[in-house]
């Protein structure tokens, strides 16, 4: 039997409530036997938690937790969003995304220049053909209302600050590229591409979250399991589109950069 919404809303919410209160309390009688110094993962950490003293509860650790469980319930929410990016770029498998990405052709010279250009003039991109990557891209935002810099600021530090920065900087090209639409399915769709080209730790984060968000509503999990697979294999299939200087080709035509690409798009 399906959770209605009402039901499912109300577990995400004891849940949160449940583990707020254990985080929060500084009792020694609290679950799991809980005190401020082992919320902070300074020493006593919970058995049931930490069970091979592998691993602390840190305040970045508890902000990544809520941060997923908002997403649950507001898969759009992007404060929640750029939380979970900013924890999961300090963790061990951001390196193994970065590494993945570095073996890929063309990605070197980018990651050596730090090739950032600056946001694109939409009325320029406006006058250029209308097969063109960038009339096609400045179309693209007006059309959904979208700005060109949407995303969170970050100061490129290393090569993961780098890559997380120019992935958000060219999101709507793959858009574009890919043709994946901007609803729900089609955004977890684009994460499930870029989970295949770039072994993104948060690509996982926010298809798990979405997929939990639909778990009662029939259609629409469907329709995101279905563009999770189409991404997942078109993704498989291309040429890298993170190595690729989009800026520096406006005037190319999307079919043409498809070809090149080997994309077969929705």
């Amino acid at each position: 039997m399906l959770l209605n919404h009402s039901v499912s809303d109300n577990v995400v919410a004891i849940a949160t409530d449940t583990i707020a209160q254990a985080l929060s309390s500084t009792s020694p009688t609290a679950p799991c036997g809980m005190t401020e110094e082992s919320r902070l993962g300074i020493s006593e950490i919970p058995e049931l938690l930490h069970p091979n003293d592998s691993m602390a509860v840190s305040p970045e650790g508890t902000k990544a937790f809520f941060a997923f469980l908002r997403l649950t319930q507001n898969p759009a929410e992007f404060t929640a969003i750029y939380d979970l990016d900013e924890v999961l770029r300090q963790q061990p498998i951001s390196e193994i995304a970065c590494a993945y990405l570095k073996a890929q052709p063309g990605m070197a010279e980018l990651l050596e220049t730090r090739y950032l250009p600056a946001p694109p003039d939409l009325d320029q991109l406006l006058t250029y053909p209308k097969n063109s990557l960038g009339y096609c891209y400045a179309k693209h935002l007006c059309d959904h209302q979208f700005e060109p810099v949407f995303y969170r600021q970050r100061e490129v530090q290393d090569d993961i600050s780098y890559l997380t920065l120019r992935r958000s900087q060219t999101h709507d090209i793959h858009h574009v590229i890919t043709g994946f639409g901007t609803d729900l399915a089609g955004e977890i769709g684009l994460q499930a591409f870029q989970l295949a080209q770039m072994r993104s730790p948060l690509a996982i984060a926010l298809m798990a979250s979405a997929i939990v968000h639909a778990i009662a509503q029939p259609e629409l999990l469907n329709a995101i399991m279905q563009q999770i697979a189409i991404g997942w294999e078109m993704g498989c299939q291309a040429q890298s589109v993170f190595a690729q200087k989009w800026e520096e080709a406006w005037e190319k035509p999307v079919e043409v950069w498809r070809q090149e690409l080997n994309i077969q798009a929705l």
